[in-house]
């Protein structure tokens, strides 16, 4: 899931600047909402982050976790370069609409190494497959009563 983004605004934004920031459509609202001096209604959470500062070159790059999630389904967790991609009982797919997703156990990869996710590292690495899930079950511990279980059992 690496998709570039192109901003452009002239006299704000740098041309030509590239930046390997992880971004999502959850952090328009906020990004814009600072970069218009708005603000959001009081009590009002957001999902997302404001990289205006990245954008406009004011902060470098940050790390953040972020979690995959599609059809209210915990699918992969990310941190730092390390993403883990959970369990999954594939599909099957339906001509001219969904391709079919083959099953596969519990992946790790190192994305600085291997963008592409070809390299599975969990059994080489079984430490940082408890660390990330560590860090999922925290995740999902403050995100609630969200369901997670699309896909793992």
């Amino acid at each position: 899931m690496r998709v570039p983004g192109i901003v452009s605004w002239k006299g704000r934004i740098k041309a030509g600047q590239t930046t390997g920031q992880l971004g999502t459509t959850m952090d328009l609202l906020p990004t814009l909402v600072t970069l218009t001096n708005s603000q959001l209604p009081a009590g009002h959470s957001l999902d997302g982050m404001d990289i205006s500062g990245v954008l406009l070159g004011k902060t470098p790059p940050f790390d953040r976790d972020f979690a995959y999630i599609y059809s209210s389904g915990l699918e992969a967790y990310r941190s730092g370069n390390w993403k883990l991609k959970l369990p999954y009982k594939g599909t099957v797919g339906v001509p001219n609409k969904l391709k079919e997703v083959a099953p596969h156990p519990i992946l790790l990869f190192d994305l600085q190494t291997d963008p592409g996710e070809k390299v599975n590292l969990a059994g080489q690495l079984p430490e940082k497959v408890k660390e990330m899930e560590a860090k999922i079950a925290a995740f999902k511990q403050e995100s609630g009563a969200l369901t997670f279980d699309r896909g793992t059992k």
